[in-house]
């Protein structure tokens, strides 16, 4: 049995690198290779393994991720539009559900983040029911010291609380927020996107509550309100910080749909927060616009977006798209129109300039 596993093991690492084989023959046996491997027992269990080994190099680990990947979401669960038999056995499941979050301390991105998709496609099918552990493993990753471990964690929470359902969020919400919170304010020690994604969670549970608030209408009181205060300080502190190592538009943009989500549900609390969050907003709208009229109408140079280390588009255009969701918003806040109507003119200005087209 044991020597069938490692042939097993060895026909898998040969056929991931036969897939990366410059050779189009080669390449192409590889791929068949695959399909008769992918209806095996262990094939998801030794593509978690080639992932995780640190010794491994790391195209074939990057790739081995990228399949495992491809074999959750085609076998995982029959009720998924992508599946393809065999199911995985209980087995495989259970080994790689003990394997897969090690991966969340990896200190390669890309590895890193293929694993925390990977986990997140598990946990849609299988959290809480059949893997009730797995949010105490991602909230005891996001209190650790790894700071590759949060950021894993992150990743996967942001994923995750996009499923989540009415019965969940008065549960998970609480948990959450408090870490959600130190890890966007601590610049100096996550990166820039592991805290543009505390924001989203930020923004997504925040959207939940009051969605459900507007039935259950202690949710917003009790999960809310005690966060709102705190949040809303960072948040708006946050749109002042120059681009450098600890902020960007990416960051900026995010922030920005945070706080439309909050006009929009919580004006009455927001209305202290307004005079702090306009100027910036309004410098912001001015500056970008000149990098539009350079860049993108007049053609004069730069890219117009950058990627970062995690493959993510950073634009500014997304930020300005964001700033104008913010006004659209107080402009349908009957509290807020006053602020939007005062300065009119100098927005229908910055409007005119973002309807030009390239020449």
């Amino acid at each position: 049995m044991a020597d069938a596993d490692n042939s097993l093991r060895q026909a898998l690492l040969d056929t991931v690198a036969g897939l990366m084989n410059p050779d189009q023959v080669v390449r192409k046996a590889a791929e068949e290779q695959v399909k008769a491997l992918e209806v095996t027992d262990e094939y998801g269990v030794y593509l978690c393994e080639l992932t995780l080994n640190p010794q491994g190099l790391l195209p074939v680990r990057q790739l081995a991720a990228v399949l495992l990947k491809q074999y959750i979401d085609a076998h995982w669960s029959q009720d998924t539009e992508k599946f393809r038999p065999p199911e995985v056995t209980s087995s495989a499941k259970n080994s790689i559900r003990q394997m897969l979050p090690l991966g969340l301390s990896e200190s390669i991105s890309k590895v890193r983040n293929t694993v925390a998709f990977s986990l997140a496609a598990i946990a849609h099918w299988d959290w809480p029911d059949h893997w009730p552990q797995l949010f105490d493993i991602l909230i005891q990753a996001i209190k650790g010291q790894d700071k590759f471990g949060v950021q894993g964690a992150v990743r996967v929470l942001k994923e995750l609380s996009r499923d989540l359902t009415d019965s969940q969020i008065p549960t998970v919400a609480p948990v959450i927020l408090p870490d959600i919170y130190r890890i966007f304010c601590e610049a100096d020690r996550y990166t820039i996107r592991t805290r543009s994604s505390a924001v989203e969670i930020f923004t997504t549970l925040t959207n939940m509550i009051c969605t459900i608030g507007e039935v259950n209408k202690g949710l917003q009181k009790s999960l809310l309100n005690p966060v709102l205060s705190t949040f809303s300080e960072a948040l708006v502190a946050s749109l002042s910080v120059p681009d450098s190592q600890t902020s960007d538009s990416g960051l900026k943009t995010e922030v920005l749909k945070a706080l439309t989500v909050l006009i929009k549900n919580v004006p009455k609390q927001m209305s202290d927060w307004l005079p702090q969050i306009l100027p910036p907003v309004w410098s912001t709208l001015t500056t970008s616009a000149e990098k539009y009229v350079r860049e993108v109408v007049n053609g004069g140079g730069g890219d117009d977006e950058v990627v970062d280390s995690d493959g993510e588009v950073i634009s500014f255009e997304t930020l300005v798209f964001a700033i104008f969701e913010f006004v659209h918003a107080l402009v349908e806040t009957k509290k807020f129109r006053g602020a939007v109507k005062s300065g009119l003119a100098d927005l229908m200005y910055y409007i005119v300039l973002y309807m030009q087209i390239t020449g």
